[in-house]
């Protein structure tokens, strides 16, 4: 019964995978000193996707600007990141999952589990919108400030 296409399963699967794989990177990079690399777009939007997916209404606008943030500027980043699929390489298959998995996790939740959308909730202009606002520029201000606050040390 595990593998009957259910939401309750895509979203326990998926936050299963997600949180350990996440675990894994930032343990990974505070072992090395390169903790900032985690206040990352990819990783809010990653964030931002497990809380939708737990406590969001489908459809809701909210959800709606989780799936299109994951499907817009994170997917978007995989042909420009050129994130390879290399499963015997953890780094490597964690970006990988970072920047790909949660656009099919936005396809399987839009397109196979969510009830139809209303009409204003499909316009391209509505979509990008709530994306840019509910989840974009949030990330935008937290960072600017993080980075107004972090006094700059050059490389030696």
């Amino acid at each position: 019964a595990i593998f009957v296409g259910s939401f309750a399963t895509a979203r326990v699967v998926y936050t299963a995978c997600s949180l350990s794989l996440l675990a894994y990177r930032v343990s990974y990079y505070a072992e090395r000193g390169l903790l900032l690399y985690c206040v990352d777009l990819c990783y809010w939007v990653h964030l931002v996707g497990l809380a939708a997916l737990w406590l969001a209404e489908l459809p809701g606008e909210w959800a709606l600007a989780a799936l299109a943030s994951a499907v817009g500027p994170v997917g978007g980043a995989v042909f420009m990141l050129q994130s390879p699929l290399l499963l015997h390489h953890p780094e490597a298959f964690e970006s990988f999952f970072l920047h790909v998995v949660p656009t099919w996790v936005a396809y399987v939740v839009r397109w196979r589990l969510m009830p139809p959308l209303a009409p204003e909730l499909l316009a391209v202009r509505h979509t990008i919108r709530l994306g840019f606002t509910s989840v974009y520029l949030p990330w935008a201000a937290a960072y600017l400030l993080f980075l107004l606050a972090k006094p700059y040390t050059p490389l030696a």
